[in-house]
């Protein structure tokens, strides 16, 4: 499963919009502005962007959240045991 990184650049708190894109099993949040995300539909940042922004909705591009949404390849640094558990789940499920 692709696994991606979501960042607010403007600091705002993502978690209504990640929440209606991706079910609980498929987000892991970080922090109010950052979130880890994976499923396996999603395939790129784009996908991702789509899920948390439909090019097809009526919403205005100017309150569409603001972020940076990088793929993850691998990983390492010091978190919570619960980041890295939610990672080796969703890497487990790549196969």
């Amino acid at each position: 499963m692709h696994t991606f990184l979501i960042v607010s650049i403007a600091g705002e708190d993502l978690s209504e919009i990640v929440g209606a894109a991706f079910e609980p099993d498929h987000r892991f949040e970080v922090n109010d502005s950052t979130w880890l995300v994976g499923r396996a539909d999603v395939r790129s940042s784009w996908e991702v962007w789509e899920a948390l922004a439909p090019s097809q909705s009526s919403t205005a591009a100017d309150v569409r959240p603001r972020v940076i949404i990088v793929p993850m390849k691998g990983y390492y640094g010091r978190a919570n045991a619960s980041v890295w558990q939610w990672l080796e789940v969703k890497g487990a499920e790549d196969g």
